[in-house]
């Protein structure tokens, strides 16, 4: 079954995953019509955590031409709709909620809680935070800032009921202090 539609900016594609009870892949759709395209064939789930918080998988480039994603933890990007892939980040930390710069040529995203950017097309990354503590992010218009969530990370409670023994953990939580933090996109304080 599809999930995840997202709209292509140039409107000429929709992004989707499709899962079929044995894996799930990432496809788009003309928008005027026809066949779906597969872009990955992946053998198991290229969706999994990696959604991020606007409820899509993925980012579309501002030019429409790929969609950068995050599989098995490292960052690719995947040419629309010809489905070229090319892996950008090879790390042994995992990298998430990529997003493009308006202009197309930076990508941020996040590893280890941090905050990364390196060119579009790949290559060094320069880390811009060090708390350990963001999460979703997005570009500002003019691509010279970067705001996130930031967390404390909050309590993770367990606890198992005298009868059962080691059969029964339960897992909860508390939810940490949330906030949103700025940085400049070269740097800085945030």
């Amino acid at each position: 079954w599809p999930s995840r539609p997202v709209w292509s900016p140039d409107g000429r594609y929709i992004s989707f995953l499709w899962t079929d009870w044995v894996g799930q892949n990432l496809y788009v759709v003309p928008a005027a019509g026809g066949s779906p395209i597969a872009l990955t064939q992946e053998k198991g789930f290229v969706g999994g955590s990696t959604w991020n918080s606007a409820g899509s998988f993925g980012a579309w480039s501002p030019d429409g031409q790929q969609i950068v994603y995050s599989l098995r933890g490292d960052l690719h990007a995947t040419t629309v709709p010809t489905a070229t892939t090319t892996r950008l980040t090879e790390t042994p930390d995992s990298e998430d909620g990529a997003r493009f710069s308006a202009d197309g040529t930076r990508l941020a995203f996040v590893r280890g809680g941090n905050i990364f950017v390196m060119p579009a097309k790949g290559g060094a990354a320069t880390q811009l935070t060090r708390e350990g503590r963001a999460g979703a992010l997005n570009w500002s218009p003019d691509g010279k800032w970067l705001a996130f969530s930031m967390s404390d990370g909050g309590e993770r409670l367990t606890a198992a009921p005298d009868y059962s023994g080691p059969l029964i953990t339960f897992l909860g939580g508390r939810a940490g202090h949330r906030d949103v933090g700025l940085v400049p996109a070269v740097g800085g304080v945030v």
